[in-house]
């Protein structure tokens, strides 16, 4: 799921105000990969989609019947993702080259029971991103470990906590990064369908702390900078208890959509979601 700061979830550089303005191209671009896929905005037109199109490769399935490390599922993450931007279009702002970036960002994931009720996932991601046309590269990077709760033996009601950290090492720019920590809860509620299928509607709420503020490193009209802040996170999905929904090769875990806010602020998204936030 999209977050700002989840990561893979969602995350933007954050730096001292004076820093960004001395920065000569738009930075927060390499941090695509970290985002899910969806539409953000900040206001003033400035808008981007990403596409986040990461595939799963299995090492080892997790041993649910154990516990700790000997039971750990591992697995390789070969996450891309492509940028798309409408932004501010004075030349004096933003240059026409960076619409467009890729990011490559491979990583190692794992899923660890240390009981019935409580599993963490811990992930580490390393790669490049490229502005497409002759704008500056920057190697990406970020982690953290996830954590989900049982609230009940049925599985319905479950506790999320998360912190993780993004940051990246820009061409000729200075790097930066950002902390995040995540908290929030999901229910699963059984869908009635009499002679059909079995679904669950999967409802979702959380609350993002970000360390000082994420700025997006855009100019607004007056040369200020367009701060993010902490953000909260609403979100609808159906899935098959257990299961996923395939389509030849394609397999998802869920369909649904989340809506990130800034409270009393500019930033908002409305994100794709095929897997829950723990998985993500």
């Amino acid at each position: 799921m999209l977050l700002l700061a989840s990561f893979p979830g969602t995350d933007v550089l954050a730096q001292d105000q004076a820093a960004l303005e001395d920065s000569a191209a738009p930075v927060n671009w390499a941090l695509a990969p970290v985002l899910g896929t969806g539409w953000y905005t900040l206001g003033d037109g400035r808008d981007a989609f990403i596409i986040y199109a990461p595939y799963t490769q299995t090492l080892r399935e997790t041993d649910f019947s154990g516990r700790g490390l000997e039971a750990a599922g591992w697995s390789i993450n070969w996450a891309g993702s492509l940028g798309l931007f409408e932004l501010d279009l004075d030349p004096g702002i933003i240059n026409p080259d960076n619409f467009g970036t890729f990011s490559f960002t491979p990583g190692i994931e794992a899923e660890i029971p240390l009981s019935e009720r409580w599993a963490l996932r811990p992930y580490l991601h390393f790669g490049r991103g490229v502005s497409i046309g002759d704008g500056p590269e920057a190697w990406i990077y970020y982690g953290g470990v996830k954590g989900r709760y049982w609230l009940d033996a049925d599985q319905r009601w479950s506790f999320l906590v998360g912190a993780g950290y993004a940051g990246f090492d820009p061409q000729g720019a200075p790097s930066g990064g950002l902390w995040n920590l995540f908290t929030g809860g999901e229910y699963a509620h059984p869908l009635p369908r009499p002679g059909g299928e079995p679904l669950d509607l999967y409802v979702q709420a959380g609350y993002r702390a970000i360390d000082d503020t994420a700025d997006f490193g855009l100019r607004g009209g007056e040369s200020t900078l367009k701060a993010v802040g902490d953000t909260v996170e609403l979100g609808l999905a159906i899935g098959r208890p257990g299961g996923e929904f395939r389509w030849g090769f394609l397999a998802v875990e869920r369909l649904g959509l989340v809506w990130n806010f800034e409270p009393g602020g500019d930033f908002t998204s409305i994100t794709l979601e095929f897997s829950s936030w723990f998985h993500q």
